[in-house]
Parts: C-alpha cells; sequence; structure tokens
C-alpha cells in the first residue's frame, strides 16, 4: 500500500505547475528510493528544473526543507550514466546553487563536482551534458563553501579546457567556460595560462553573439586584475599548476578557428581533436576524478 501511495503521489507531484512541500517530498523520496530507475530519476530532474527556473526561491527553500541537496548528488552518483539524467541533474545542481551559498556548500560536501567532473568525462561528445555542467561548475565556484577550490584541486580546469576545445561550434558552452574561468580566477585564484586563448578563440567562433562578447570580456578584465592573496589556487601557476591539469603551451593564434563552427570539431583517427588547442601529453584532462553525472542548466543554455 505504502509503494503504491507513492507512486501516485510522485505521478501527483510531476503534474503540478509550482513546487508545493508535498510534491517536493514526494520526489524526495522516490529520489531515495532503491527501486527508482534512471528515467525516474530524469523525469523527477525535469519537473524540479522547471520549477527552480518558475520560481527559484521558492523552490530552493522546498529542496532544502526535504534536505534533497545531498539526495540529488547521490542519484546522480547511481544514474548518472544515463545521458538524460546527466544533462537534466547538472541542470538541476546549476539552480539549487544560484545564488545559493546554503545549498553550494551542502552540495560540495556531498561531492557534485567529482560528480559534475565524472559526467563530463562519460557524456564527453554531447554538447547538451557539457553546456549544463559548465553552467554548474560556474554557479558552484561563485559562491562560498569551496566550490571554486573543490573544482580547482580536482582537475575541473581541464575538463573546462576540453569542453570550450570540442564544442566549439556551441555558443552557450563558450559562454558559461568564460563564466566559470572568470570566477575560478576571481574566488579561487586560479592559474590563468590558456584562458585569455579561450576567450578571443570563442569571439573568433561566434563574431556577433553579445552575450560571448560580454563572457569574454568579463574574462579580459578578471585576467588583468591581480589576485588577491590567500586563495586556493594562489601561488600554483608555474610547475605547481600541474596540480590543476592546465592545457600545455597553444599553438599559434593563425590556427585559431580550426574547423570547428560545423558541428563538433573534426576527429583524426586518433582521436584528437582538429581545434586550436596542440594535442597535449598524456591526456592533461584526464585528471578529474572519477564519478558519475548530471546535467540542465541555468542562466544560458543550448537546451531549451
Amino acid at each position: 500500500g505504502r509503494m503504491a501511495a507513492g507512486v501516485a503521489g510522485l505521478e501527483e507531484a510531476l503534474e503540478l505547475r509550482d513546487a508545493s512541500p508535498r510534491a517536493v517530498e514526494a520526489c524526495a523520496a522516490a529520489l531515495s528510493g532503491s527501486d527508482t530507475d534512471a528515467w525516474d530519476v530524469a523525469e523527477i530532474f525535469e519537473k524540479l528544473r522547471e520549477w527552480l527556473r518558475r520560481d527559484l526561491g521558492v523552490t530552493q527553500k522546498l529542496l532544502s526543507e526535504a534536505n534533497l541537496q545531498a539526495t540529488i548528488v547521490d542519484s546522480l552518483r547511481r544514474h548518472g550514466d544515463n545521458l538524460e539524467v546527466a544533462r537534466l541533474g547538472a541542470g538541476v545542481v546549476a539552480g539549487c546553487c544560484q545564488r545559493s551559498n546554503h545549498n553550494a556548500e551542502i552540495m560540495v560536501a556531498a561531492g557534485v563536482v567529482q560528480e559534475l567532473l565524472g559526467l563530463m568525462d562519460r557524456h564527453r561528445s554531447d554538447t547538451l551534458a557539457q553546456d549544463n555542467a559548465c553552467v554548474a561548475l560556474w554557479r558552484l565556484a561563485e559562491r562560498h563553501g569551496g566550490g571554486a577550490e573543490a573544482i580547482l584541486l580536482q582537475g575541473g580546469l581541464a575538463q573546462l579546457f576540453r569542453a570550450a576545445e570540442e564544442h566549439g561550434h556551441n555558443p552557450f558552452v563558450q559562454v558559461n567556460v568564460c563564466m566559470a574561468f572568470e570566477r575560478l580566477l576571481s574566488r579561487g585564484g586560479a592559474p590563468s595560462d590558456g584562458m585569455l586563448e579561450v576567450a578571443n578563440r570563442a569571439v573568433q567562433l561566434h563574431p556577433s553573439n553579445m552575450q560571448i562578447k560580454r563572457g569574454a570580456q568579463r574574462l579580459r578584465e578578471a585576467l588583468e586584475t591581480p589576485v588577491p592573496a590567500g586563495l586556493p589556487g594562489a601561488g600554483l601557476a608555474g610547475a605547481g599548476g600541474k596540480a590543476f591539469g592546465r592545457p600545455p603551451a597553444q599553438r599559434s593564434p593563425s590556427s585559431s578557428a580550426g574547423g570547428v563552427g560545423s558541428g563538433g570539431g573534426g576527429k583524426d583517427a586518433a582521436g584528437s581533436s582538429s581545434c586550436s588547442w596542440q594535442r597535449p601529453s598524456a591526456g592533461w584532462w584526464a585528471q578529474g576524478g572519477g564519478g558519475s553525472g548530471g546535467s540542465g542548466s541555468s542562466g544560458s543554455s543550448s537546451s531549451s
């Protein structure tokens, strides 16, 4: 009987236009249930995302009261191999953490950064998953609670460089990577090598996109601002910067738009991308923690 009631409660919840305490509790119960499959999780994530977009403040409060932050991360861990779970889950994380230090802190403590980086590895060719994960990393980096530090220490910079390189055709990935870099610089003291090239290439690939122009400009300004002492990344440039898995030196700017504009950026037989980065030695991006995925996005996103 209780199981049937739970299912009925969830079906009812998923039909509601606006979040309510009961609906959010039904979602929480379903997400923490051992027999919930990936498609149920995707459906719940889609609804949470819709509620977050419709009324961010109210939905965040309800999610917090239902202690959903760690449950969401755990669902990504268990079901992130599923592409829809990955895409939508990263979007839920982004929405949960937007302007909320409280949620960001709990999610970072629950291991959300490892899950996001894991999903970026597993769904590397999916431009929506990459975009939504970039937004989530950006939102985590701009809050208190250790997000920027966790992203840097777990190899997240390398994942962002890789997303920018391999998804040059997607303007949303480009702007969201620029925003994440800007926050990681100003809040985390990230080493800046290669960031200016990403901003310049994004503008070259999408010359008429105003959002990219603004994002690239913000990143350039951050690159010209001295990093405050005492941030986790400060002093890790140079030899120590290897810990963050940054790309090696770039090729000359003449290779700027390297055949990316029309889709995925052609791959050669070795799987290297014909973009403006040099082929890295020993996979500098493989350092992000393994984990399992999530997706979805707030702010600018290529998902409708």
